[in-house]
């Protein structure tokens, strides 16, 4: 169409913290998570580890400064809500296209996120994503940073977009034999509506703040995964 010290206390909760719903993190800042990034898109496949610490927070947003693990270059400050939604600027506006979370999380709570982007990329001159978000219930789960009880959140939807017209170039060879001169045809592709499915899935742990784990797929119109990116929490450090 974008981990291993870790402090057993906070990772040993007690079950009663688990009844029923999970509110809001306190989130501060110097809090640090170190995730694992696996992407697969098509036949390609990458690995790599992720750094994000907490710069600031104010009543509304949450500022993290991202980075490769083991990167020189300073880290990319990334905003996300109180909630750790996203919305980014798109033709002078705020659009929200992340709400994994809506706290208090309760089991069967539910809530949709739909909304409609230009030129999101030089493939598409639109595109519109929409999506059903569910609270499906508390799970254990096992990551490298180790074993959680993690309440599950599942979104499906659609997606779909206008293509910009894009143009694909074939070479042949012309002339005698091995001479090694070729030819190249260009063909144009016109503009025309496309459209998929996507799926998404978060486990939300309390005493870490975020999620342990989730996974982005999305699948074109015949039905077949073109994308999967899963990521897992490494290790943490959180602020006193």
């Amino acid at each position: 169409m974008y981990r291993l010290p870790v402090v057993l206390g906070l990772l040993l909760a007690a079950p009663a913290i688990f009844a029923q719903s999970a509110d809001a993190p306190n989130v501060k800042a110097n809090d640090a998570w170190t995730f694992r990034v696996t992407t697969e898109k098509g036949q390609q496949f990458e690995r790599h580890d992720v750094d994000s610490k907490v710069e600031r927070v104010s009543r509304d947003a949450i500022l993290v400064d991202v980075s490769p693990t083991g990167s020189t270059t300073p880290p990319v400050a990334e905003m996300f809500g109180s909630d750790w939604s996203r919305a980014p600027e798109n033709a002078g506006k705020a659009v929200v296209v992340e709400n994994p979370f809506q706290f208090p999380l309760i089991e069967g709570k539910s809530w949709d996120v739909s909304y409609t982007v230009a030129n999101p990329n030089p493939m598409y001159s639109t595109e519109t994503w929409t999506s059903h978000y569910v609270v499906v219930g508390w799970e254990d789960i096992e990551v490298p940073a180790g074993k959680f009880r993690a309440l599950k959140v599942e979104a499906e939807g659609t997606w779909g977009g206008m293509t910009t017209g894009a143009s694909a170039s074939s070479n042949r060879s012309v002339g005698t034999a091995g001479s090694g001169a070729t030819t190249s045809t260009t063909v144009a592709e016109p503009p025309h509506q496309t459209s998929g499915r996507m799926y998404r899935a978060f486990w939300y742990v309390p005493s870490v703040k975020r999620a342990v784990k989730s996974v982005i797929e999305e699948y074109s119109s015949k039905g077949v995964r073109s994308y999967r990116q899963t990521t897992e929490l490494e290790s943490m450090k959180l602020a006193v």
